[in-house]
């Protein structure tokens, strides 16, 4: 089973592409029935289609936050 920081990762580099499976699974180096488990099993804890434009937006943001809370974190360290 997938654990939560593939999911969040997968999620991660989803948004960065723009939503394009293709080149999603190529940079996560998995197939593209791999990416399209992981991308159904956060539909489904997340309660988020990952279609509408307000969820995206939600989503990019909190990725956003998480990626400046990690930089932080190494450069206090």
């Amino acid at each position: 089973h997938e654990t939560h920081g593939e999911l969040c990762h997968t999620l991660s580099v989803y948004l960065r592409k723009e939503r394009n499976l293709l080149e999603t699974a190529q940079a996560l180096n998995i197939h593209r029935n791999t990416l399209k488990y992981r991308l159904r099993r956060i539909r489904e804890l997340t309660g988020l289609t990952l279609k509408e434009e307000n969820e995206l937006a939600y989503l990019r943001l909190s990725d956003w936050l998480a990626g400046s809370t990690k930089r932080e974190k190494t450069e206090t360290q």
